[in-house]
């Protein structure tokens, strides 16, 4: 609780940071919009900043002295910053009401242990942060090629979890939320009305996927808002040709790229929407000047991270596009199951009747409307779990009432530039979204522009009391559902109704093992088929096909070639849990189990069953590691159910 509370003390000095960074851009701006573009601003300088101070060795041990110079400089910027806010006496206080319960609910997913459900941030988001720190500076981690993304959201988590853990890390998310919802409340004020404005904050702050990844050290609610507000300021620099405008713009786009790959397609959306406009009014130059002013700032704010990749991998956008840039660690084979496994989400594609293979299939572009709308009534095939099958989480959806309110503008015939330059950008970017992955996550920040619509919808056209029901009633189901499926056992912990150990043992396959691994092994552990390394205390290592070539699985023939190169890696302890790595199965399994000799003389696999796996190196590893347990170089120290130990001797 302390080290959320610390982080949630940093995000309001936040504010007074960006206001320092951008009290000449953001004068003319809406009290709340300020407050609100001031914290999302300072939040990501700090993430910047600790770039440079993490590649200085020994950085991130000193590093956090600096923090609190900023925090004590933004503290004192917040003299005088005001939301000039007034809670509403009529139903609209209903609509605060919901935005704090939502809050509360992403508040007990930040005091919670993060589980299953909370995939990458165990796997990367915090995993990675926890690897620089125990370094005391950021280094290259050759197999978690997550870690050469745009960092300047997760390196916030550098610092909460050095003062307070997951919470102190996931805690500013919720920074994030608040500074979000603020700045939507303020910039839908400007345009709309005051009514527009807590509309707006509503469908926003309830959306289902931004309530879920609020509780989360996922940084997809700080992204989309940037990539949001870069959509919105650009439609209001074209209305305006007010220069902060552009340079807002530029920020917000910059922070995008800064914090995730997607915040390309946005500036490339926001380049060809001026660009049309350009054209279109015959007014190329003052547009021409903005695409430079945009493009100028956008980039001077990410192109750290860009060079850090050159640098370091090769590749500018690692370990994306390899067939263009190449990349080290990585290869054709890995390119490929990246993209496979990006391909699975949406309806893009016609589900196969024959049993082959889902991305098998070519992308239909007649489907894209279908895959559009889909979003809001089958959101289970676009976010994880098994996506193809509609199996996804529930709360990964954006909602109805967003989308409907791009529909209305258009239907209304009452759209200005303002409406229809965020209506292209969104159909844009939704374009590019269907072609490259149809992951719900990706354009959660086409919703932050959409929600600022919705509200426009309800305080000035026609019939808009329907989109009003709407919203209330997608508010009620989202906070339902998020409170059913997550709310309702976070509580069980954080209430301390049972342990933290308890929660996570119980929801987390790896997190008892890792705990003994953490007492009893010495060394490095190479993981296979386990991405959570956030939860042990020593070197690890992701030792599948797939992370990395450094084990050179393709060039392998047999078990003894597989030793020497987990040696190589100064391996000296490996981690498999065969329910993952085989599933059900479990004829494999026990063929495995058989070959390596685990219960019994080994039994090897025949010619034709290696010769059968070796074509694909995601099944040839499981006969390498058979093989290399049969030589009894690898020796079972300790089993739970299907989880295995093995140091090597």
């Amino acid at each position: 609780m302390l080290g959320a509370l610390i982080t949630l003390l940093y995000c309001a000095a936040s504010v007074g940071l960006g206001r320092w960074i951008l009290s000449r851009w953001t004068a003319e701006l809406d009290p709340a919009a300020r407050f609100g573009v001031h914290g999302l601003t300072g939040l990501v300088a700090t993430g910047t900043l600790t770039l440079f101070i993490g590649l200085i060795p020994g950085g991130l041990k000193w590093g956090v002295g600096v923090i609190g110079v900023l925090a004590l400089l933004g503290l004192a910027g917040l003299r005088g910053q005001t939301l000039a806010l007034k809670l509403p006496k009529d139903g609209r206080l209903a609509a605060v009401g919901a935005i704090a319960i939502a809050g509360l609910f992403a508040l007990m997913g930040v005091l919670a242990p993060s589980d299953t459900v909370d995939w990458d941030s165990l796997a990367y988001h915090m995993a990675v942060p926890k690897l620089w720190l125990a370094a005391g500076q950021i280094q290259f981690v050759s197999f978690i090629h997550h870690s050469n993304f745009p960092f300047s959201v997760d390196n916030l988590y550098i610092w909460g979890l050095a003062w307070g853990g997951q919470a102190g890390a996931k805690a500013f998310s919720i920074g994030f939320f608040v500074f979000g919802v603020a700045a939507i409340f303020g910039l839908a004020r400007t345009q709309y009305g005051e009514k527009a404005g807590w509309w707006s904050s509503l469908i926003f702050g309830t959306t289902p996927m931004v309530v879920w990844l609020t509780g989360s050290a996922y940084i997809d609610v700080a992204n989309g808002l940037f990539a949001g507000l870069g959509i919105l300021f650009t439609a209001r620099w074209l209305t305006s040709k007010s220069t902060p405008d552009a340079v807002l713009a530029g920020v917000f786009a910059g922070m995008c790229m800064a914090s995730k790959y997607t915040g390309l397609q946005i500036l490339f959306a926001i380049f060809a929407i001026l660009a049309i406009y350009g054209v279109l009014n015959k007014d190329l130059k003052n547009h021409a000047r903005a695409v430079a002013l945009i493009g100028g700032i956008a980039v001077a704010i990410s192109c750290p991270w860009y060079v850090k990749n050159i640098i370091n991998t090769g590749n500018p956008v690692y370990p994306f596009f390899y067939s263009v840039f190449g990349g080290k660690n990585w290869d054709a084979f890995s390119e490929k199951i990246y993209k496979e496994q990006q391909q699975t989400f949406g309806t893009g594609r016609p589900m196969p009747e024959d049993g082959s293979d889902y991305v098998s299939h070519p992308l239909e572009p007649a489907r894209l409307g279908g895959s559009i709308l889909g979003l809001a009534y089958q959101p289970g095939r676009y976010i994880d779990p098994h996506p193809t099958a509609g199996g996804g989480v529930p709360f990964g959806s954006l909602g109805f009432v967003a989308l409907a309110s791009g529909l209305w503008w258009l239907a209304s015939g009452r759209s200005k530039r303002f409406e229809l330059s965020i209506l292209a950008s969104i159909g844009l970017c939704l374009v590019l979204w269907f072609f490259l992955s149809q992951q719900s996550r990706y354009i959660l920040g086409l919703t932050v522009p959409l929600c600022v619509l919705a509200g426009g919808v309800i305080a000035t056209l026609r019939l808009g009391v329907i989109l009003a029901a709407g919203a209330i009633l997608q508010a009620g189901l989202g906070l339902y559902a998020i409170k059913s499926a997550r709310t309702d056992t976070q509580l069980q912990v954080v209430t301390g109704k049972v342990t933290s150990e308890q929660y996570q043992t119980e929801l987390v396959r790896f997190y008892e093992p890792a705990q003994w691994i953490n007492e009893n092994v010495n060394g490095k552990i190479g993981l296979y088929d386990e991405v959570f390394g956030f939860f042990l205390d020593m070197p690890y290592f992701w030792a599948g096909p797939g992370h990395t070539t450094e084990l050179d699985y393709e060039h392998l023939s047999d078990g003894q070639g597989l030793i020497d190169k987990l040696k190589n890696q100064s391996i000296t302890a490996i981690y498999i849990d065969l329910s993952t790595t085989f599933g059900p199965d479990h004829e494999k399994r026990d063929q495995w189990i058989a070959a390596a000799g685990i219960q019994a003389p080994p039994h090897p696999y025949s010619q034709e069953d290696i010769a059968e796996n070796s074509k694909d190196i995601r099944n040839k590893f499981k006969i390498l590691l058979a093989e290399a347990i049969a030589t009894g170089q690898l020796k079972l120290v300790k089993a739970f159910g299907s989880r295995l130990i093995f140091e090597l001797q």
